[in-house]
């Protein structure tokens, strides 16, 4: 079926009062006309996509090109970088250790990491993970570059002379350096590094096998997507970010693996029900400096759609996992196209399976 005739399809069903699209063939084509629209209006060269509904992946999806060089097709095993969608593991693995009694949400980072300034001193872990703790931030805002040189030792280092922007913790404002002090406290309490933590108590338990962090080895080199910026050219992650929080980014993964994530989430082998609803349970703030954060939990992004509840997070205008945790359903768009809208087509999916 075309592209063309997909679009003709959804109109149909709309136009002419029939009943939705019930059946996996149904809703597979629908899928693949809201996609295929999205890669053709923002130039984007492959996309996977992955369904799981009452713990079963009901669809996995795959459209165009990994590589645009060797034309390799996107595949179920495509490894597509996350970018702050990261922060949704580093969530799930501060509440493994609050399940375990290692910490506590409202324990103090200085707790932890005495070394941090005084001044930072009534900064909590559900602060610093929520986006609502006024610290100053890692990267400059005059320059977008990292503060101290360009190194994240340097910009450590300078950050930590910053005083708070806020004391009041009453604005949300998007900051990545509670992440990297988070990627300390789990360091310091677990004994192991970020990576090996989240390998042994996230992907292992949760059967990911094609998911790793920049700098590590790549499972399987002919899996990986080619990134492509927004004006289409490829480039390097690695190089182009020579510096990331991996709590906070640096993430590869298939929608495979991630699919199998949400199963071990819903089912209770990574987190207990009591742990996922305080992971989930939105932080309390009067401003918010992007609109669209409507509320924000330790890690997921809290809000709802058409009434269903809804839980979380995109990154790089690329990578989307949303979980609806009262249907029991989670989507999840990948593709290798920065700086999109893929909020959207995320969206749009899951209004096929939301009753």
């Amino acid at each position: 079926m075309t592209r063309f005739s997909l679009v003709l399809l959804v109109v149909a069903v709309l136009l002419s009062g029939c009943s939705p699209p019930e059946t996996p063939e149904e809703r597979a084509d629908v899928i693949a006309s809201i996609v295929n629209q999205a890669r053709s209006e923002h130039d984007v060269p492959g996309a996977s996509v992955a369904v799981v509904q009452n713990g079963e992946i009901v669809q996995q999806l795959n459209y165009g090109v990994s590589d645009r060089a060797t034309e390799r097709a996107v595949t179920d095993s495509t490894m597509f970088q996350l970018a702050s969608a990261t922060k949704i593991v580093a969530g799930t693995a501060v509440m493994r250790l609050v399940q375990e009694d290692a910490l506590a949400l409202a324990d103090s980072v200085h707790t932890y990491l005495p070394s941090l300034p005084d001044a930072w001193r009534g900064v909590t872990i559900r602060q610093a993970m929520s986006h609502t703790s006024g610290l100053p931030s890692l990267v400059d805002p005059q320059t977008g570059d990292l503060r101290g040189g360009g190194t994240m030792d340097a910009a450590w280092q300078a950050v930590r002379q910053k005083p708070l922007r806020d004391t009041s913790t009453t604005t949300w404002r998007y900051n990545q350096t509670g992440f990297e002090i988070v990627r300390r406290i789990i360091e310091r309490v677990s004994g192991q590094s970020w990576e090996a933590f989240a390998q042994e108590h996230i992907f292992a338990p949760a059967d990911m096998e094609y998911t790793f962090f920049v700098g590590q080895p790549v499972p399987d080199s002919s899996r990986l997507a080619t990134p492509y910026r927004e004006d289409y050219a490829a480039f390097d992650f690695a190089e182009a970010y020579e510096y990331y929080i991996p709590t906070a980014a640096g993430l590869f993964s298939t929608t495979g693996d991630l699919a199998r994530f949400a199963q071990a989430l819903s089912g209770g082998r990574l987190l207990a029900a009591e742990s996922r609803e305080q992971m989930w349970t939105s932080v309390p703030f009067e401003e918010t400096t992007i609109d669209a954060v409507e509320g924000y939990g330790i890690g997921w992004t809290v809000d709802a759609q058409d009434g269903h509840r809804r839980v979380w997070h995109s990154g790089g205008g690329k990578a989307a996992f949303m979980h609806y945790p009262d249907d029991d359903l989670t989507v999840i768009l990948l593709t290798n196209r920065a700086g999109f809208d893929v909020f959207t087509p995320t969206k749009e999916i899951a209004e096929l399976y939301l009753k």
